[in-house]
């Protein structure tokens, strides 16, 4: 198992090869084992190995993501997956390398430090993560050494523009992101040989094309590559009920609960594997994990439809929380408006993929379950609407809640609502701002208090697009004289979707 993941993209080859002989090799002195470095035969994937389960598995597995950021690394879907998986376990290390516009961050790394490939300071503080992990010697000069030999060549590339958007292509982007703000500006200074890149918007006015242009379109279609079948969801409502220590019998002593049900509405596309066999049903799923750690393989798994942090007591063994929790938790698919699951958690099977992780519950069905006129669609690569309701059991020490988008994008018009029953009408609840939108205003939370339930409402104009790592954090305080009016410490995140 390597410590080290160097997240890039194909086209990136020749830079992440020199980072991996100057910073990791020459520098830190790593050994080819804690490195995997897919564009080498010796640090990558070994023959006859699946690629995607190859990366899937060294991403979620390794201690650090060193993501090297660059305008095509931007570009690709699987490069946005491992970036999604990297951040939700706290492991991602991103550089930005040299011209590439800070401006195109979005996701994650909108909300993320992404540091200067070049810069002194964020390089030494890699190489102390590398020394604390047991990957670099501690050997200062070999450091020096190294880093130079990196800076040097950066600087090489920069000054051949070797790590640029090419000089051939123009992104035109009404939000003000790009080179120009219309397409006619844009083919006011357009060469025949011009790319257009053309960011998600609103474009207005007529135009008059007088020569032949090429035009692409990119964001949440993106250019280059096609996004997974499961990419991108249209028009999605988020709802989420909290009932805070809804009584239930406590076994053994164990302490209250809450109640928690959520919904997640939109239409999108189910993928497909076409690696099945013909007669053999496509199989989907709904996965309920442990903790973040335990779900950030999930975040890679196309057929994975909704994935859910069950915290319950933490002093419990990966034993006892999956016996919790399967007794605890119901899970109710609809799609095209046919329940196709609606069920208690499932015992563990030898077939629901997991191994020996007993830390993750897959809750599956599979295209037996959609009537003939539904999967015809599902094949022919048609959007259907798919509902997804899961109501489990929340330790009663957690008093927040994160709504997050963890690996799709999301486009059109979104409802959150969060509804939290306060029965005593004793609890504030609060909310931080929404993170991570593409297109459109900032929304703004709506907040009501009647009949003994709280609710927090967020919407977004039509024609938003949402990016993998967008939701909000919302917690609840019992109210009292020394309660601050503003809390200014984020607490940690224990739901994600």
């Amino acid at each position: 198992m390597a410590k080290v993941f160097v997240s890039h993209a194909s086209a990136d080859k020749e830079i992440a090869t020199e980072f991996v002989d100057s910073v990791l090799r020459l520098g830190a002195g790593a050994d080819r084992q804690d490195v995997f470095y897919s564009s080498s035969a010796d640090t990558g994937i070994t023959s006859g190995r699946n690629v995607l389960e190859a990366i899937r598995k060294e991403v979620g597995d390794s201690t650090i993501v060193v993501a090297l950021i660059t305008h095509s690394y931007l570009r690709r879907p699987y490069c946005q997956a491992e970036l999604g998986a990297a951040w939700a376990r706290g492991a991602l290390f991103p550089l930005l390398m040299p011209r590439t516009d800070r401006r195109r961050l979005e996701g994650v790394l909108s909300s993320t430090h992404v540091g200067d490939a070049k810069d002194p300071g964020v390089l030494s503080r890699l190489y102390t993560e590398l020394k604390a992990v047991g990957v670099a010697r501690d050997d200062q000069e070999s450091w020096s050494r190294g880093f130079e030999r990196w800076r040097h060549r950066l600087d090489e590339l920069e000054r051949t523009e070797g790590i640029l958007e090419p000089i051939s292509r123009l992104v035109v982007d009404p939000l003000g992101g790009g080179h120009v703000r219309t397409v006619a500006a844009a083919l006011d200074v357009a060469t025949d040989d011009t790319l257009l890149v053309l960011e998600p918007g609103v474009y207005t006015g007529s135009l008059k094309v007088d020569r032949p242009m090429h035009v692409v379109g990119r964001g949440a279609f993106l250019i280059d590559e096609k996004l997974p079948d499961d990419g991108l969801i249209q028009d999605l409502d988020y709802y989420t009920e909290i009932h805070p220590c809804d009584s239930i019998p406590a076994p053994n002593g164990e302490r209250p609960m809450h109640r928690v049900e959520q919904t997640l509405r939109g239409r999108r596309k189910l993928y497909v594997d076409r690696s099945v066999g013909d007669g053999r049903p496509q199989r989907w799923w709904v996965s309920i994990a442990r903790n973040n750690d335990a779900l950030k393989g999930e975040y890679l798994e196309h057929q994975c439809l909704f994935r859910e942090v069950v915290e319950l007591d933490r002093a419990w063994t990966s034993e006892k929380w999956r016996e919790r929790a399967e007794e605890l938790s119901t899970v109710k698919v609809v799609i095209d408006g046919k329940i196709v699951l609606d069920q208690v958690a499932p015992k563990r099977k030898p077939d629901d993929g997991m191994g020996d992780n007993l830390d993750v519950i897959r809750v599956h069905f599979d295209s037996q379950n959609l009537p003939s006129n539904v999967m015809s669609k599902v094949l022919r690569g048609e959007s259907v609407q798919v509902d997804v309701t899961v109501r489990y059991r929340m330790d009663e020490s957690h008093n927040h809640f994160f709504v997050r988008f963890g690996s799709y994008y999301s486009l059109g018009q979104h409802r959150v609502l969060i509804k939290l029953f306060d029965q005593r009408d004793e609890l504030t609840l609060y909310s931080y701002d929404f993170l991570s939108q593409r297109l459109g205003p900032k929304p703004e939370p709506y907040e009501e208090f009647r009949d003994n339930v709280r609710t927090l409402e967020i919407n977004t104009e039509p024609g938003t697009l949402l990016m993998p790592g967008s939701g909000v954090c919302v917690w609840w305080e019992k109210r009292g004289p020394d309660l601050p009016t503003e809390i200014n410490e984020h607490p940690e995140a224990t739901s994600a979707s």
